[in-house]
């Protein structure tokens, strides 16, 4: 029974999810609440949430029942330091300082950053990224953020659906329209 057991969690995908909190009263935190529920009931997958604006091992974190990270360290000496300069905090707020970290300890086969594209952006130059299957889901609510999503789009396939509800193989192809 117990070898049937291991087996089964040997086999299982390990999905890494980047967004809000999921017990967060945002648009993301409730996608993110649906998504990893839905994701968890399957029991096909070891989820991994990196939550957005939450220190690394916040109390909070422990109330799901899949892994939880936070995307801030736990250390205000290194909070202080982040926060000497104004990007590089807030890069860290939405998980650029501990990303790396995440990705190595937990090794997931596929990864899934759903936030505003200032969010995730920063992902797709990791080295890894090209190395485990990656989706970004981002909002394409202005046009000053399209740029930024054309050129994380260049670097790899995205299914988007424009609000007229057209849908290309790639951002940049459904611009154009």
């Amino acid at each position: 029974m117990e070898i049937q057991y291991l087996k089964k969690i040997m086999h299982k995908k390990t999905v890494l999810y980047q967004s809000d909190y999921s017990m967060a009263k945002t648009g993301f935190g409730r996608a993110s609440k649906v998504l990893l529920e839905y994701l968890y009931k399957t029991g096909k997958y070891n989820l991994i949430h990196y939550c957005v604006g939450l220190s690394y091992s916040h109390v909070d974190l422990q109330r799901t029942p899949w892994k939880s990270f936070g995307t801030l360290p736990d250390s205000q000496e290194e909070m202080n330091e982040l926060n000497r300069d104004p990007n590089t905090a807030r890069l860290a707020s939405y998980g650029a300082h501990l990303l790396d970290k995440v990705i190595f300890e937990n090794k997931p086969s596929v990864g899934i950053f759903a936030q505003d594209i200032w969010g995730v952006d920063f992902a797709v130059s990791r080295k890894w990224y090209n190395q485990i299957n990656s989706a970004i889901w981002t909002t394409l609510d202005s046009l000053p953020i399209l740029p930024a999503a054309t050129d994380a789009d260049a670097k790899r396939i995205l299914y988007a659906c424009t609000r007229e509800g057209r849908r290309g193989k790639t951002l940049s192809a459904d611009l154009r329209h």
